[in-house]
């Protein structure tokens, strides 16, 4: 069998994905299973790249090219591949944080209030500013206020704003380098993500990872080049909140249509849950949140990728006809995972 191991990315996101790449192929290497790398940023990407794959997961479907990714999410298609990661719509329904945050909103999930302007390059720095400011006062936020790419990945520009100041030089930033931004009200709380998987046939979510960090925000410059942060699983939380979390976390991801992986981050507020955003493809990192919460819950890094895998009959007929070491490997995660409420 061999596996097809999908991923692109823009900014940090690529990094990390090529990083979570390289340890899927050392996990399926120690059961012998042979992987080629499909990097969707690759231009010279054909189709006849993809012909003996039996089963493509997806990394992450983020590419600077639209078409390579199109073209290859309908050979799939048209075969009837299996895959493990996300439909396309989905991605594009996460991806957009303005209006999946609309819809959850809609359900009477909590969310910032907020507002999206579309970037344009054309104009100049003052009139855009002066744009911004009409906007943040016609929904009457109030400071501090948050600016993002309302399409952001990683934590990329993610911008904490006190001030009129600080919003004109946000503003100019995000104008420079994105498509829409994103003006949403500050919220104070704890900061916790919660990730949504389907292992073995059986979707979960798991513990919810608090973020701990100095600062306002948790950005770009506070993961990456500060690494001031500290994650762990609370056993603070009072079971009422937990049950309320787990129900908003299915309500989302369902809302969306998620498949296999996403991880919702919201704010604990007092008693109350705000959704920040959901990230559809998080990532699949060894010491990242989703895999962190899954060892909460005895299930290993290892294990968290052969039971993506094992979602997929072909792949568990394959392990029980000619990889009895990995068969035990998918026995063992899924009595782990059915004992998962």
């Amino acid at each position: 069998m061999q596996i097809g191991l999908v991923y692109g990315g823009k900014g940090a996101e690529e990094l990390s994905n090529s990083v979570a790449v390289y340890q899927i192929e050392k996990v399926l290497k120690k059961y012998d299973i042979i992987t080629k790398r499909i990097y969707l940023n690759n231009k010279n990407l054909t189709i006849n790249d993809i012909q003996k794959i039996d089963l493509f997961f997806v990394v992450d479907s983020n590419s600077v090219n639209p078409k390579i990714k199109l073209s290859i999410f309908n050979f799939i298609k048209q075969y009837n591949i299996p895959f493990v990661g996300q439909g396309q719509k989905t991605i594009l329904l996460a991806r957009d944080k303005y209006k999946s945050n609309n819809l959850f909103a809609t359900l009477h999930i909590l969310v910032p209030r907020s507002i999206v302007i579309d970037c344009n390059k054309s104009k100049s720095d003052k009139s855009f500013i002066t744009s911004v400011f009409k906007s943040i006062k016609t929904l009457n936020l109030n400071y501090p206020l948050v600016l993002k790419d309302n399409f952001g990945s990683s934590s990329e520009n993610v911008f904490y704003c006190r001030d009129e100041k600080d919003i004109a030089l946000t503003s100019i930033t995000i104008n420079e380098l994105c498509k829409q931004m994103l003006i949403e009200e500050y919220i104070e709380g704890r900061e916790m993500t919660i990730p949504y998987v389907k292992l073995f046939g059986k979707i979960v979510a798991l513990n919810p990872v608090e973020i701990i960090y100095k600062g306002a925000i948790y950005n770009y410059q506070i993961k990456y080049k500060n690494y001031r942060i500290k994650s762990f699983i609370p056993t603070d939380l009072p079971i009422k909140i937990q049950k309320e979390i787990k129900k908003i976390v299915y309500k989302t991801n369902n809302a969306i249509r998620s498949n296999y992986y996403s991880r919702l981050d919201i704010k604990l507020r007092n008693n109350e849950i705000i959704v920040i955003e959901i990230n559809g493809e998080p990532t699949l990192c060894i010491n990242d949140f989703v895999s962190m919460s899954a060892r909460s819950m005895g299930l290993s890094h290892t294990k968290l990728i052969i039971g993506f895998l094992a979602n997929h009959q072909s792949f568990i007929n394959y392990a029980e006809k000619r990889n009895k070491k990995l068969f035990r490997l998918i026995q063992n995660g899924q009595k782990i995972v059915n004992k998962i409420t």
